[in-house]
């Protein structure tokens, strides 16, 4: 008999934390089982017996620490959505960063408060019930199908670039980057959804791993052509004509801050048919609406396709709402976009 509900494993060394995830878990009816460990090595020996939709997993435990039980589990090769239960330390978000570039989905941050960035247990517990639900079920996980196609792409010059993701997002930014030089005759700005420490950390990382210089975006900052500029946790970020960037705390958008929305909007305003959009892997429906901006100026979108997102729900919001000029694979998605504004950086600019 099939059954009907999701099954969670849990991989914690905190009793506290698994009774907590338990009883969360088990308060909602489109859960069927919990199994609960606080040990990775017997989790793997339990994970190669039986077939549970989601792992919830901890970072620090004695004998085999989440790091390792991540590597053994993609060894495997089952195609298993895996989500980092982690700190929010400097430490827990470096090795968190790590894990999701070893293959795990997403993350959720513990309960803490770092820089003025709160993240109450209520908060905590009802993103992880979220995230779980959502990469449990097989129609998000397992991609449904949204044609690959490119419209007949406008002449316009592309002096901006922003590009917004979520859910698998690290990893895509990484495969991306590499695929453009620094010559490219434009700024990047980016929203990747991430609580503080993780955003200064990603923008290292990427730095390191791709010819680009990437950095954490910083107020009053002046975007240059062939940089990069990551939203910083907790702020949203926003750019004028004259290339300068503001970061603000104002009130989150689409329950996030940074918001891929609030970018768009900005970098619709202020550069209209001469902004390229680009949406990649996510999950929720940010950057629909600054999309609808980008498109309404007469700039252009490129969204990632399904069968490549760890999470198609952003880019096919936008694909779906008729809104994307091009859809590419991520492999293809970061030589499209080097080559569309290489071959546009001459045109004249339209007033």
């Amino acid at each position: 008999m099939e059954k009907s509900g999701i099954h969670a494993l849990v991989v914690d060394d905190s009793a506290l934390f698994r009774k907590q995830i338990e009883r969360l878990f088990y308060s909602d009816a489109a859960f069927e089982k919990v199994s609960l460990f606080s040990d990775g090595n017997k989790a793997l020996n339990f994970i190669k017996d039986s077939k549970p939709d989601v792992v919830i997993l901890d970072i620090e435990m004695p004998i085999m620490n989440g790091l390792e039980l991540l590597k053994h589990i993609r060894d495997l090769d089952k195609p298993l959505p895996i989500i980092m239960f982690s700190s929010l330390t400097q430490k827990g978000a470096a090795v968190t960063l790590e894990a999701l570039a070893y293959g795990a989905t997403d993350f959720v941050g513990k309960p803490s408060t770092i820089d003025g960035f709160s993240n109450t247990p209520e908060q905590v517990f009802e993103a992880l019930l979220f995230k779980t639900k959502t990469l449990a079920k097989r129609s998000s996980y397992i991609k449904t199908s949204l044609d690959t196609h490119v419209k007949k792409l406008k002449n316009s010059r592309v002096d901006l670039i922003v590009i917004g993701c979520s859910t698998g997002g690290p990893k895509a930014l990484e495969t991306l980057l590499s695929q453009i030089t620094n010559d490219i005759s434009a700024p990047i700005l980016i929203v990747q959804h991430m609580p503080p420490l993780f955003t200064k950390l990603l923008a290292d990382q990427l730095d390191s791993k791709t010819n680009l210089n990437v950095k954490e975006g910083a107020d009053n900052q002046f975007a240059e052509p062939g940089a990069v500029y990551i939203a910083p946790g907790g702020y949203h970020m926003v750019i004028d004509r004259n290339y300068k960037i503001y970061l603000n705390q104002e009130p989150m958008e689409n329950s996030c801050r940074p918001a891929v929305d609030v970018l768009f909007r900005s970098a619709a305003a202020a550069f209209g048919q001469n902004c390229l959009g680009v949406l990649l892997t996510g999950m929720g429906s940010d950057g629909l609406k600054g999309c609808h901006k980008i498109k309404d100026c007469s700039g252009s979108v490129f969204v990632q396709d399904q069968e490549s997102s760890v999470i198609g729900s952003m880019p096919g919001a936008v694909q779906s709402a008729g809104l994307a000029d091009a859809v590419y694979s991520l492999n293809d998605i970061g030589l499209q976009i080097y080559n569309y504004t290489l071959k546009n950086s001459v045109e004249k600019k339209c007033i």
